[in-house]
């Protein structure tokens, strides 16, 4: 309930109100007991000096026998004298006058009047008439304590006063030493250990000194957030110079982290996988940022030294698609107020990859088993045949050249790509003759067109002009869009292929009816091992590479393939190269 620095004199404040309740309780109390004793002994003293007016008056009033006078006299004495109770008795008890009338037991003054007896006598004071004695008795009212109260009153009115001001002395002794106890406790808790800004700030509310503190404590922050980065710079960079240029120009991201898990330099990139402002990352909680349960627990570990090694955590962020984080928080003890570093890096094209070669390792096995199933069926059944039957055995050495050449292709497909991959892939540029190499193209695809049920036409120029270029990956090309053209198109389809060559540029359509591709995969149909759902629910075979393979080619050359297509309304590829100037022949070669 105080507040920081109020504790220091609030003890003092708290020990003299209780003095002062305790000194005003005794005293009140003390003149209590002394007022009601006093009232009681005024009345002592009123009743005695009635009893003594009485014994005046009374032997003559009893010698005379004017016993109605003597009543009233009784009556009179107590109301002025202000007795609780009088009365005259005779020896032997009887009442001839009282303050209370139902107390009168005598109605008449004996003539002769009788002894005392012993406990009468006791009773009050005796009085000695010519006809014997009478005894006066006489009680003092109830003392009235009306004063005493009143002074009890005034006692407590000036206790209150006294309380009253003893608080108005508090405040203002809170308003000039509170900020000096605060500080004071600010100053025991940073011995302590404590670090907090939050913490070591005391209440403006204690005045001047308090604020001077509280900005004090403010400049020391901010000279200790600019020294931190400072030196988070000159680490990260090497030279105090450009202030994190370098780090800046880095795709990971990198955020150095204080001891209690603030954020005291963050990176452009770090700003962006964050989704924050760069300069609203200063000062905030990493993990109020992420909320991961696994990178919380990584945080606190490596800030309280319980591991010294880093640690990694891989976060999934949901978007138009879903971005895979990696957070590796690791020890930083080199750098003041600095205890952790935390690197993120986009996996998401690494899982892509990784998947995606899982994908096609699975796929180029299947696709490599079945050419090998049938080369050692037809094998097998080509021993098997007699020589009478030429015609069959023909048969089955034909069937083990075309799976020994399908066999060759995805090969040839999986080390382009990884040519491709390695930055290896390049051309042999030379002269081709276009013409027969579309017609080896057709003659091998015609067999399988014709199988599958599939019209097949080639619309070509009379005359091919020299083409420059390399004529085994184009011919690689051509094989690709071709045999997927015809590998996508349903029986009763067909497929066109347009040669358009000229001393400029080769333009080869490959046109199908076939199931089409949707406006969607279309700009992912040339990543590798892209295949669409399309593909996969149909059973289409395949691994995926031969329109990549295909597009890093034709680029190679110079030129591109294009697409127009839609489900269910076929496709059409269109592969454009440029005739290849002889100087670039000759530097190829």
């Amino acid at each position: 309930m105080l507040v920081r620095g109020e504790s220091v004199i609030a003890g003092a404040g708290i020990l003299s109100g209780v003095i002062l309740l305790v000194v005003m309780g005794g005293l009140a109390l003390g003149t209590h007991l002394l007022g009601v004793r006093a009232a009681e002994q005024a009345q002592a003293d009123r009743a005695n000096d009635a009893v003594r007016q009485l014994a005046s008056e009374l032997p003559r009033l009893v010698e005379q026998g004017r016993l109605t006078e003597l009543r009233r006299v009784v009556q009179d004495l107590a109301i002025n004298q202000m007795v609780g109770e009088a009365r005259v008795l005779l020896g032997d008890g009887r009442v001839i006058a009282s303050t209370t009338l139902s107390e009168i037991t005598s109605s008449a003054l004996p003539e002769t009047l009788p002894a005392v007896r012993e406990d009468v006598a006791m009773a009050g004071h005796a009085v000695e008439t010519q006809n014997g004695t009478i005894v006066i008795a006489a009680s003092p009212a109830d003392a009235n304590a009306n004063d005493a109260w009143a002074i009890q009153a005034a006692i407590g009115g000036a206790g209150a006063l006294a309380l009253a001001g003893l608080w108005l002395v508090y405040r203002r002794l809170r308003s000039k030493i509170g900020a000096l106890g605060a500080i004071r406790d600010a100053l025991l808790a940073a011995a302590d250990g404590e670090t907090c800004v939050g913490a070591l700030t005391v209440s403006g509310d204690l005045g001047p000194a308090a604020r001077a503190w509280n900005s004090l404590l403010s400049d020391r922050e901010s000279l200790r957030e600019k020294m931190v980065s400072e030196r988070v710079d000159e680490t990260l960079v090497g030279s105090k110079h450009g202030r994190g240029d370098a780090c800046d120009a880095l795709w990971h991201g990198i955020v150095v982290l204080d001891e209690q898990g603030r954020i005291r330099y963050a990176n452009s990139a770090a700003a962006v996988f964050l989704e924050r402002e760069r300069d609203e990352l200063r000062g905030l909680a990493l993990e109020n940022i992420v909320s991961d349960t696994s990178l919380r627990t990584a945080l606190r570990r490596v800030l309280t030294g319980e591991i010294k090694r880093r640690m990694s955590v891989e976060l999934g962020r949901d978007g138009e698609r879903e971005d895979v984080l990696r957070f590796t928080v690791r020890p930083l003890r080199g750098i003041d107020g600095g205890d952790a570093m935390v690197v993120i890096e986009d996996i998401t094209q690494q899982r892509v990859a990784s998947k995606a070669t899982g994908g096609f390792v699975a796929q180029a096995t299947h696709e490599l088993r079945t050419p090998l199933t049938n080369i050692r069926l037809y094998v097998e059944e080509a021993i098997d045949l007699n020589e009478s039957d030429p015609g069959e055995r023909s048969r089955c050495l034909n069937v083990i050249n075309q799976e020994t050449r399908r066999l060759e292709r995805l090969v040839g497909d999986m080390l382009s790509v990884a040519e491709i991959e390695s930055g290896g892939l390049s051309l042999k540029v030379g002269d081709v003759r276009l013409q027969p190499m579309l017609e080896d193209l057709r003659t091998e695809f015609e067999a399988n067109a014709l199988e599958r049920g599939v019209a097949l036409s080639f619309d070509m120029p009379p005359k091919f002009p020299v083409f420059g270029g390399d004529r085994e990956k184009l011919s690689l090309v051509m094989h690709n869009l071709l045999g997927n053209a015809i590998k996508y198109t349903p029986s009763g389809g067909k497929v066109e292929v347009r040669v358009l060559a000229s001393d400029a540029e080769l333009q080869v359509e490959f046109r199908d009816s076939g199931i089409g591709i949707a406006q969607s995969d279309q700009e992912r149909v040339f990543q590798p091992f892209f295949r669409t759902d399309e593909a996969r629910s149909g059973g289409f075979g395949g691994t995926g590479l031969g329109l990549a393979i295909a597009q890093e080619i034709a680029e190679l050359h110079g030129g591109e393939i294009t697409l127009e297509s839609a489900p269910a309304k076929g496709s059409v590829f269109t592969m454009r190269i440029p005739n290849a100037p002889v100087i670039d022949r000759a530097m190829a070669a």
